[in-house]
C-alpha cells in the first residue's frame, strides 16, 4: 500500500531551516565560554555575537510579522540587533549555554510561527518594509537560511583560528 502526503508550501523551507540550525549547533561545539569572543580578525564577528544575533533575527521576524512578544531577554536587541557592534569583553555577553538556549528557543518560535500560517498566508506578500527579504511569507524561510549561512561561514573562521577540527567531513 502506498501512502501519499501533501506538502505545505513551507515544508521545504522548514527542512532547510532545520538543517541550517543543526549546522550552527555543530559549529558551536567545542567553542568554550572563554573562547566565545575570539575573532578571526579585528572587526570580525565572534561566536557570542553570532549565536545571539541569529537568535535575535529569528525572534525579530516573528515579532514584526506575527505581533507576538519576544521570547528573548530584553538586552538581546542592544547586544545583537542590526547595527550592534561586538565587543571583546566576554562579560558583556551571556554564557554559551544561555546563548544556545536563546537560539533554540527562537528557532522553535520561528518554526512554530511558519507552521501556524495557512497556505494563503504563506503565499501572501511580506509587508512593504520587509519585501527585500522575499516576495511572500514562505520565501522568508529561504532568506533566513541564507542569513544563517553567512554566519556559519564566520563560525567556521572562528573554529579555524581556535585550532578546532573541522565540524563537517
Amino acid at each position: 500500500m502506498t501512502t501519499t502526503s501533501t506538502l505545505s508550501p513551507i515544508d521545504p523551507g522548514l527542512a532547510a531551516l532545520a538543517f541550517s540550525h543543526g549546522a550552527i549547533l555543530k559549529l558551536a561545539e567545542g567553542i568554550s565560554d572563554e573562547q566565545l569572543t575570539t575573532r578571526s580578525g579585528p572587526k570580525a564577528n565572534h561566536a557570542a555575537w553570532i549565536l545571539g544575533h541569529l537568535a535575535y533575527a529569528n525572534d525579530s521576524f516573528c515579532i514584526k510579522l506575527h505581533g507576538q512578544e519576544s521570547v528573548l531577554p530584553e538586552n538581546y536587541k542592544t547586544l545583537f540587533g542590526m547595527g550592534s557592534t561586538p565587543t571583546d569583553d566576554a562579560a558583556d555577553y551571556p554564557s554559551k549555554a544561555e546563548l544556545l538556549e536563546a537560539l533554540n528557543k527562537s528557532h522553535e518560535f520561528v518554526v512554530g510561527w511558519f507552521k501556524s500560517l495557512s497556505d494563503e498566508q504563506l503565499a501572501s506578500p511580506l509587508p512593504e518594509e520587509m519585501e527585500m527579504f522575499g516576495p511572500n511569507h514562505a520565501s522568508l524561510a529561504s532568506t533566513m537560511v541564507w542569513h544563517e549561512g553567512i554566519h556559519q561561514g564566520q563560525l567556521i573562521e572562528v573554529r579555524r583560528i581556535l585550532g578546532l577540527p573541522r565540524a563537517f567531513g
